[in-house]
């Protein structure tokens, strides 16, 4: 199976899962289907970050991301950073969806770095 089809396959299961739970007011920044997500600019270098989907709930609004092995760690350390602030002030959770391979190294940047964070494996 190639790269794109398993990130696409996990995109698709990350959709199920998030609308399985009972969360409404789904974006998402890669599905037609729904309204885009909204980028927040960080101050530190000016970067766009875009969380790849965004629900409410009954209790506040929710971040999730789709982990894939990257080697520009800093970048996504950053971006999950204030994902989980973002929620915790929102009253929501960050939720990182693992696909099949991603486990251990979203795993790792999580409790290296402390962020706050549900992990699901997909």
């Amino acid at each position: 199976m190639s790269t794109d089809k398993k990130l696409e396959d996990a995109r698709e299961k990350a959709i199920t899962w998030v609308k399985g739970k009972g969360y409404s007011s789904i974006k998402a920044s890669f599905e037609e289907d729904f309204e885009d997500t909204n980028s927040f600019v960080g101050s530190s270098n000016g970067d766009p970050v875009t969380p790849d989907i965004t629900a409410q709930s009954s209790t506040g609004k929710s971040y999730f991301e789709i982990a894939q092995k990257t080697s520009q760690k800093q970048g996504l350390i950053t971006k999950w950073k204030l994902l989980s602030r973002l929620a915790t002030m929102k009253n929501g959770q960050f939720v990182i969806f693992v696909p099949y391979g991603h486990k251990s190294f979203a795993e790792r940047i999580v409790e290296d770095n402390r962020i706050q964070a549900k992990i699901v494996a997909i």
